[in-house]
């Protein structure tokens, strides 16, 4: 299945060079260098950090409620106790053993609730500095007459000249490389402007 999809991918970059001037981005480097991804990356391990002492404070509590259930069974199983005082102390264990199921039940699902709230962290962090790079992507490649940018990784082979990676990381404000990325390959743009089909969004 996936050799199929690459050649499909590689039959639809072949017709659209015959048509016309295409480019290739590759979207991991430009996430990396965009400068949203610092303040990103400190947000998510801050709130991460935050997290983890939440996670260790609970972890404390479960361990003194079960250290004093311990204490409680074994006074419990004094054979000195008197009869009533034995099935007081029974009952107290039951009760205890209760609260802590439900205390660890708690915590669980506490932890599960910021598990899911660091990954829609992070899945909104990542989708609002794609929508970015993404319109960058489109007005350049609609400025520059291309009909077509598609991502890197999709493709097998892409040659040095169609990549504008270095370019969209200048555009979107990040740390350009040092070395002088390669002019791409443009058509012919003597069609209108208007003649342009939008490129697509994601």
């Amino acid at each position: 299945m996936k050799n199929v999809m690459m050649m499909a991918v590689a039959v639809m970059v072949a017709a659209v060079s015959f048509a016309g001037g295409i480019a290739v981005v590759d979207m991991e480097k430009i996430l990396e260098a965009h400068p949203n991804t610092p303040n990103d990356k400190k947000l998510l391990e801050t709130t991460l950090d935050e997290y983890s002492k939440e996670r260790d404070a609970l972890r404390k509590v479960l361990d003194e409620k079960q250290a004093a259930l311990e204490k409680m069974v074994k006074s419990a199983q004094n054979p000195m106790l008197a009869p009533a005082k034995a099935a007081e102390l029974k009952k107290s264990c039951e009760t205890a053993y209760q609260e802590l199921e439900q205390a660890r039940e708690s915590a669980e699902m506490q932890m599960q609730q910021r598990s899911r709230e660091l990954s829609e962290l992070e899945r909104r962090l990542i989708k609002r500095t794609s929508e970015e790079v993404v319109e960058q992507i489109a007005a350049y490649a609609k400025a520059q007459g291309y009909d077509a940018v598609i991502y890197k990784n999709v493709v097998p082979y892409v040659a040095a000249e169609l990549e504008i990676t270095q370019k969209i990381i200048e555009l979107c404000g990040g740390k350009v490389e040092t070395v002088k990325a390669a002019k791409p390959v443009k058509k012919d743009t003597s069609k209108a402007a208007e003649e342009l089909a939008p490129p697509a969004k994601f």
